[in-house]
């Protein structure tokens, strides 16, 4: 025996359970066995609602299928037809007048009209109660269908069971065309409304179909399908009209399906009918296959105006596009007479490599001014934007700090950028004859001129009679482009970067106007210390030397032109100006010899200092603007460009 202080250690003889111990297993047993039968019984639930939302989305694909093709290919025909939905044709006998059918409420009317504008859904073999089959084949087995051969499947035959016998199910689905009622736009498609009815199930609650936008959601991302709204409707019988459910608080704003959880109070007030929900598809948005469409993507500008329309079409070419868009003109003059145009575009990107910063901002959190509002970032005492890389964070230590890398509050807007090749080779002449390129250091006229100096057209204490000189003499100048701007639904978010919520547990927006900014680079294209020209005539291919691309090399070998020679270093400076707008010599001409650009408060100047040395006389020298063309990129930005004057960061032009 073994001791253990004063008490002894005792075996156990039995080797079972006790009554109590089994009970205890059966009881916890039991309880995973009914947890686990809930969640089993829940996830087949949700599976069978998402099998039933994907039925149904995928009629609305082929519907939508259907309309965005202009031309319908047919069973054993070698040419396509106009697709029956477009025909312009009002003497066509039917079935053609059957698919005219145009619903006439806007997008935010209550009522949303009659059933006879409607094509109404289902497998019924009575015309009047279904339009389905207008979309199917001649080739169904099935009673009603299309007098049409469609060589695509747009609908199966039958429906799904699971899109016809569940809860929710397709009641009707509207075409909305186009205000105009010309020949040309009669039989336009802008939109397409899906009503999906919701059978009541006192079992399972009244607002039961609820549940349903999660799978809906799912549905319709997957068939690649864009929703501009998905709204709550009502009728209070199956003769009425389905009725837009507006919210409680204002009587006007329609509730979405996604909100439907935060506007109980508004269903509450409905104790008989039964709830659908709109789904709203702008075709615009979702074109995937062809743009002319009868007009539904298409433009005129009146009965024998030329027509626009853009294709989306499939991704060609090596590069694996996903998708093209083109855009056509043509002449409805001329069969098939396809004419050149201009494409006028604004257009702002998001640079999302690019973080930036609108407000201020204190140890990582948003300051708010007394009204409750978000105060900006100033840059010159004005609302800007910026971002933290190396230098703009090195310039501060509390800057990181303060705009660490979770508190970023947008991207950066950019506009697309715009090139061109500029030759800077001539820019005036110097008051001894000679080109531009100015000696910095052996000048006889000017020794004392420097480097660099603030540009001005015509410094004080010159005299015009003995000829003047520009401080930044012969920089190149370039009119400063106007940029737009654009408000937006700006998220505030906190210190960590996650958005500030209300009183109500909603994510918190600021509607704030975005300015862009004009931007420059300027890139070196060719380079020489001065211009060409013989001793006699200095400057005689001076105009030419970069002007003419195929000449560029050719000029510099000529006779009487200078040597390259041996290239030091050269610093080249993108500046704002202010334009000196006061002619001389005439209207076109300001009194420094530059071109005026008309309504252009500010220029950009940039001035190039270049060092060069000469292998022969062992020569070097420094060259203030010396002959060179350039590849100018130019942009607009919401982050401004170092130097920006201020009155462009507040002025009204550039809208």
């Amino acid at each position: 025996m073994v001791k253990q202080g004063n008490k002894r250690m005792r075996n156990r003889k039995d080797s079972g359970f006790s009554l109590l111990e089994i009970i205890i297993v059966l009881a916890i047993a039991g309880g995973v066995m009914v947890m686990y039968t809930q969640y089993a019984r829940k996830k087949a639930e949700s599976i069978a609602q998402q099998n039933v939302s994907d039925a149904i989305v995928a009629e609305m694909k082929g519907v939508l299928n259907f309309v965005d093709d202009d031309e319908i290919a047919l069973y054993d025909e070698p040419d396509e037809i106009p697709n029956p939905l477009y025909e312009d044709n009002e003497d066509d006998p039917k079935p053609t007048s059957d698919y005219r059918v145009r619903i006439t409420n806007e997008l935010d009317d209550v009522d949303t009209g009659s059933e006879d504008y409607y094509y109404l859904w289902g497998d019924y073999n009575n015309s009047k109660n279904q339009k389905r089959y207008l979309f199917l084949s001649k080739k169904c087995d099935v009673t009603l269908k299309s007098d049409y051969e469609f060589e695509k499947e747009y609908l199966p035959c039958f429906m799904r069971n699971t899109a016809k016998n569940s809860m929710p199910s397709i009641e009707r689905i509207g075409f909305a065309g186009s205000k105009e009622k010309n020949s040309d736009r009669a039989n336009d498609i802008n939109r397409i409304d899906v009503i999906v009815r919701f059978k009541k199930e006192q079992k399972k609650g009244d607002y039961f179909f609820v549940d349903y936008y999660p799978h809906f959601s799912e549905s319709l991302s997957k068939a690649g399908i864009n929703i501009s709204h998905a709204m709550l409707v009502h009728r209070n019988s199956t003769n009425a009209h389905w009725m837009v459910v507006k919210q409680t608080k204002d009587g006007k704003t329609p509730i979405e399906f996604g909100a439907i959880a935060n506007n109980l109070d508004a269903l509450k007030q409905y104790t008989t009918g039964e709830f659908g929900i709109r789904f709203t598809i702008d075709t615009n948005d979702n074109s995937s296959n062809s743009g002319a469409g009868g007009g539904k993507v298409c433009w005129t500008q009146g009965e024998n105006g030329v027509k626009l329309c853009y294709d989306d079409n499939k991704g060609t070419g090596a590069h694996g596009e996903q998708s093209v868009l083109a855009l056509e003109m043509t002449d409805p003059g001329k069969k098939n007479g396809v004419m050149p145009g201009t494409l006028k575009a604004n257009l702002v990107s998001e640079n999302t490599a690019n973080r930036v910063f609108i407000f201020k901002r204190e140890n990582g959190e948003i300051v708010f001014d007394e009204d409750g509002k978000p105060v900006p970032y100033l840059y010159k005492g004005l609302p800007a934007e910026i971002t933290m890389n190396d230098w703009i964070s090195g310039q501060n230590e509390s800057w990181g700090r303060d705009y660490s890398i979770h508190t970023w509050d947008a991207f950066e807007l950019t506009t697309p950028a715009m090139m061109s090749y500029s030759d800077a080779s001539i820019d005036g002449w110097n008051p001894d004859g000679s080109a531009v390129g100015y000696d910095i250091d052996h000048h006889g006229n000017k020794p004392d001129l420097p480097a660099y100096q603030p540009y001005s057209d015509k410094p004080a204490g010159r005299s015009d009679s003995t000829g003047w000189y520009e401080e930044n003499i012969y920089g190149y100048r370039f009119p400063v482009q106007t940029c737009p701007q654009l408000e937006q639904d700006i998220i505030l978010r906190d210190a960590n970067g996650q958005p500030l919520v209300d009183d109500k547990g909603e994510v918190r927006k600021y509607k704030y106007v975005r300015k862009l900014y004009p931007r420059m680079a300027a890139a070196l294209s060719s380079i020489s210390a001065f211009p060409g020209g013989n001793t006699s005539n200095p400057g005689t291919a001076a105009s030419a030397l970069y002007g003419d691309l195929s000449k560029t090399r050719a000029l510099l070998n000529s006779d009487g032109v200078q040597k390259l020679g041996q290239f030091g270093g050269i610093s080249v400076q993108v500046e704002f100006a202010e334009q000196d707008t006061k002619g001389w010599g005439g209207d076109y001409e300001n009194a420094g010899g530059h071109y005026i650009y008309e309504k252009n408060k500010y220029v950009w100047v940039v001035s190039a200092t270049m060092g060069m040395f000469d292998g022969d006389t062992g020569e070097g020298r420094n060259v203030l603007n010396p002959t060179m063309s350039y590849v100018f990129t130019t942009w607009c930005s919401t982050l401004p460009q170092d130097g920006t004057p201020a009155d462009i960061l507040d002025t009204q032009q550039y809208q």
